[in-house]
């Protein structure tokens, strides 16, 4: 490499692309929301299937499959202290 040439910066959590990044939070947020406003009760069960159907109306744009976004929601409302009811699809393995 010559000298004036500038070397591309290091992957890593801090050089991720700002897009992303506030995708990520946006997504986060839309999580914490159903599962703070839309679910009564903490004895009542998350349902997977309304909470993917919820997020895919507030962020249209977000990238991530079904899958991945139940995974992500059982997550976070298994951290907050929520039931989970799987009613997806099939059982897949982990």
């Amino acid at each position: 490499m010559h000298v004036d040439q500038e070397l591309p910066p290091a992957a890593g959590p801090g050089n991720r692309k700002p897009s992303s990044n506030r995708m990520a939070d946006d997504l986060t947020v839309a999580i914490r929301t159903y599962l703070f406003f839309g679910i009564p009760t903490k004895r009542q069960p998350v349902s997977l299937v309304r909470a993917v159907q919820y997020i895919r109306r507030k962020l249209p744009e977000c990238e991530l499959c079904d899958a991945e976004l139940e995974t992500l929601i059982a997550r976070h409302a298994i951290a907050a202290g929520y039931m989970i009811h799987f009613d997806g699809g099939p059982p897949r393995p982990m």
